[in-house]
């Protein structure tokens, strides 16, 4: 069987996907990294349905466990978190610890009251319900 990993804005594990070149791929887990979500797909052998391939549309596999902080945008003197933490103070400390600025006063959360595109700060984040994001300054 072999396997390759696909970027797209939204998909959902479990499900079925048919390629331009008539394709079926089973899609079997997924990922976050550097702010893109990845998706692992298995090809499935020409001629097998999803069922005879050992998955339905209606098998589940476990969600991913969210880190409760992680970066999805780094700029010069701009970080942007999506965290499930409500402690600023934690959310400051975090991000000082995983990417320090070498600069004596660090990350600050912005008290600008919007990101730069016009999206509260901090602000629902729209994958992960009960996740916000911040923007943090140095």
């Amino acid at each position: 069987m072999s396997e390759q990993t696909w970027q797209a804005p939204t998909f959902t594990v479990g499900g079925i996907v048919i390629d331009e070149q008539g394709q079926s791929w089973f899609c079997s887990g997924w990922w976050v990294q550097d702010g893109r979500t990845y998706f692992r797909l298995e090809a499935i052998p020409p001629g097998e349905s999803s069922s005879s391939y050992g998955r339905t549309w209606g098998d589940s596999l476990a969600p991913p466990v969210l880190p409760e902080f992680e970066v999805y945008g780094h700029g010069l003197c701009c970080l942007s978190v999506c965290t499930n933490l409500t402690d600023t103070v934690e959310i400051e400390r975090r991000a000082n610890a995983e990417n320090p600025t070498g600069l004596d006063h660090g990350w600050t959360i912005s008290t600008d009251p919007t990101f730069s595109g016009g999206e509260p700060m901090p602000g629902p984040c729209s994958r992960h319900p009960g996740r916000q994001h911040y923007l943090l300054k140095c």
